[in-house]
Formats: structure tokens, C-alpha cells, sequence
């Protein structure tokens, strides 16, 4: 990949887009505990999974963040 990328250097990373295939769902996930991301996860990830088999639970460790401004 690495010799590739150096003959063939993406020139527009905003331009590329991935359809998944019939069958395969892209969900984002959280990094620390491998779960379902919340909006309050930080570090996350987008992963391919077959239909059906993404985890079902979400991160018990980023609660969300609610800030009351006063």
C-alpha cells in the first residue's frame, strides 16, 4: 500500500467517499471500550460491520456532557 500510495497519492481526501456494499453498515465506535460511540466519546472510529452483528451497547464510560451555563 505504502508503494502504491507513492505512485498514486490521494490528491483530495474530502473528495473520497466510501458506499458500503448491500449488507454492511459503517458504524462509528468508541476506541476505549469497542461500543457504540456517544456524542460525548472522543477518541472514536468508523468500522464496516456485517448487518446484525455491530454492538449493540453504548460506551458506559463517556456519559454525556451537560454544561449549564450560569
Amino acid at each position: 500500500m505504502m508503494k502504491a500510495y507513492e505512485l498514486h497519492p490521494v490528491s483530495d481526501l474530502a473528495g473520497m467517499s466510501f458506499a458500503p456494499p448491500p449488507g454492511i453498515e459503517i458504524v462509528k465506535i468508541d476506541a476505549d471500550t469497542l461500543l457504540l460511540a456517544t456524542p460525548s466519546c472522543e477518541n472514536t472510529f468508523e468500522e464496516a460491520f456485517i448487518v446484525g452483528t455491530a454492538p449493540t451497547a453504548y460506551c458506559p464510560l463517556h456519559s454525556l456532557k451537560i454544561t449549564v451555563n450560569r
